[in-house]
């Protein structure tokens, strides 16, 4: 049951992967906010936040403010195809800055969510620790962009079987013994 149980998390931890934001081709990376995107919590109060970029980890200058028109088209800059482009939410009210990059986020938690059609759609939960979940705090459909999600190399998995092997025979040999 214990090397099942190894198997199935070797596997799991191998399928789960983190997301990479890459510009499809050399060209501009715009946003449009779309409408609706405040929704205040219970008590009332709306997290202020500016959502921004980096490209190959350079910030952009440019952000779109959580009270910013709807609808209102914003340019990010100039990317090249296969640039690498982190998202962040800076909150005014807290002083976080969450990231699309989770290992930059101080809770350990994933704020944001994305969708991939014609544009990719990021949205950010500005509250500690997921805050209400909503992932709709501040948000933008940005065009040029899209996501790659890391494939293991074939090594990678053999490497798992002869490890998987390795468990099995130690199996073996110990219930022999016993």
């Amino acid at each position: 049951m214990k090397v099942l149980m190894i198997v199935v998390a070797l596997f799991v931890s191998m399928s789960v992967s983190a997301q990479t934001f890459v510009a499809k081709a050399d060209g501009e990376i715009t946003a449009i906010y779309p409408s609706g995107n405040i929704f205040p919590p219970a008590e009332g109060h709306y997290f202020e936040s500016l959502l921004g970029l980096s490209i190959n980890g350079v910030q952009s200058s440019v952000f779109i403010h959580n009270k910013t028109p709807y609808d209102t088209i914003t340019n990010f800059g100039y990317a090249h195809a296969g640039d690498v482009i982190v998202f962040n939410l800076n909150v005014l009210d807290t002083g976080y800055v969450w990231s699309t990059d989770t290992s930059l986020n101080v809770d350990n938690y994933i704020h944001y969510t994305y969708a991939e059609g014609q544009e990719t759609y990021i949205g950010f939960e500005a509250g500690y620790g997921y805050g209400d979940g909503s992932m709709d705090d501040n948000s933008a459909y940005f065009t040029n962009v899209s996501v790659m999600t890391p494939v293991p190399e074939p090594e990678t998995y053999l490497m798992m079987l002869v490890g998987l092997g390795l468990l099995l025979a130690r199996n073996k040999q110990y219930k022999k013994i016993t």
